[in-house]
């Protein structure tokens, strides 16, 4: 990886907590050329301290279908070599199964073009396959195993996603087939994973009851915070929704379903949250109770403009469902310029900071990089891999 790409980012001295400095990694490991090329809208996740990445897009007509491992203890990248791979696509959702060192990755969209960045304007519903797909990496053969399962939902791309653990289930809820015909607004699904073998997996019934986040729902974010609930985010209304999450078990068939119900978490805010919360990833420490995004949005913006990217922090009171305000957000900075503005980047939390992948990155020359909420323009792929230390 060329020296461009990997940087350290940590609060120096003299910053007296405004901002972040830039440092530049020096380990000969980290700056191997041996790396992902370029690439916006993968799919990322991290597992047991090992960061996955898969697929994207090199630019409008061009889609991935490769696998890559980032080790943040041998500070290397490495291909995952799979004579079996997904379709080529971006803007699939992927999460990890760390009970059982696995990843699970459905949905996202076929290349074609022209196209906006993130933004697709066709019906064509081949472009969105519903393919679901299963990668163990405990084998040392590893090979992604593409799963046929009943009742599969429609495609879709840019849909949010996460595990609960406890529950044993992968939830996936909103994105789109089209920008003009959004997935409807209860398509929230459940897969139920708790059989070893994902050819045992069902399709759980989903009741959504309460308030109900807002429609539609698209390059938005679904946190756990605790075993049984969650924060879905929304880029509509700037608002949160808590959602408890509870399951029905068939007394004879023994299969489950779901019931969601989802409650407004209260702010310091009189009205909408601000514009900021316009978010590229979002993360949750339940250790610390913090919820943290970055976003393309400055504190003082109404909207995304030009090259930059700022950190945000909310703490979380799951006992009376309200955020308290910590310090306003800190626009991150490489040296002495703005750290450039990666939208779609994922955000990953390790011991000692956290890890950030990839994007479009935008040029300084940008007016508004956001022409609606999902379609961005003028922007170029990235491998931009960062450490921020905090």
């Amino acid at each position: 990886m060329g020296h461009e790409n990997i940087w350290f980012a940590h609060k120096g001295k003299n910053t007296k907590g405004r901002g972040f400095r830039q440092c530049r990694i020096q380990s000969g490991k980290l700056l191997s050329r041996n790396c992902p090329q370029p690439r916006y809208q993968s799919s990322v996740a991290l597992l047991n301290g090992v960061l996955y990445v898969f697929g994207g897009y090199v630019d409008l007509q061009t889609a991935l279908n490769d696998s890559w491992y980032f080790s943040s203890k041998k500070e290397t990248w490495d291909r995952v070599v799979c004579s079996k791979t997904p379709q080529a696509k971006g803007g699939a959702v992927m999460v990890a199964d760390e009970k059982r060192d696995r990843l699970i990755l459905f949905g996202g969209k076929l290349s074609q073009g022209p196209q906006s960045a993130l933004a697709a304007f066709r019906t064509d519903v081949g472009l969105y396959p519903n393919e679901l797909s299963v990668l163990n990496v405990r084998e040392k053969k590893k090979d992604w195993l593409n799963i046929r399962l009943p009742n599969t939902s429609e495609g879709r791309t840019q849909a949010a996603g996460c595990i609960l653990p406890k529950l044993d289930i992968f939830v996936i809820d909103g994105g789109s087939f089209d920008e003009r015909n959004p997935i409807d607004p209860d398509q929230t699904l459940v897969l139920d994973i708790r059989n070893a073998s994902p050819t045992s997996w069902r399709w759980a019934k989903v009741f959504l009851e309460g308030d109900i986040p807002p429609f539609p729902r698209s390059i938005h974010a679904v946190v756990p915070v605790s075993d049984d609930s969650l924060i879905f985010t929304s880029n509509v209304v700037r608002d949160f929704k808590h959602c408890k999450v509870t399951p029905i078990v068939d007394n004879e068939s023994g299969r489950r379903s779901f019931k969601f119900t989802f409650t407004n978490i209260r702010t310091d805010h009189s009205s909408n949250m601000p514009a900021y919360l316009r978010g590229t990833s979002y993360i949750y420490s339940m250790s610390k109770s913090i919820l943290l995004w970055l976003s393309p949005v400055q504190m003082s913006e109404e909207e995304p403009q030009q090259s930059a990217l700022a950190i945000h922090r909310l703490i979380f009171n799951e006992s009376d469902l309200s955020f308290e305000n910590l310090p306003r957000g800190e626009n991150l900075r490489l040296n002495t310029s703005p750290l450039p503005c990666i939208l779609g980047s994922s955000l990953h939390l390790l011991n000692s900071g956290f890890l950030v992948f990839g994007g479009a990155q935008v040029g300084p020359s940008s007016v508004n990089v956001w022409h609606d909420l999902s379609g961005i323009t003028s922007v170029e792929p990235t491998n931009h891999l960062m450490f921020l230390q905090i």
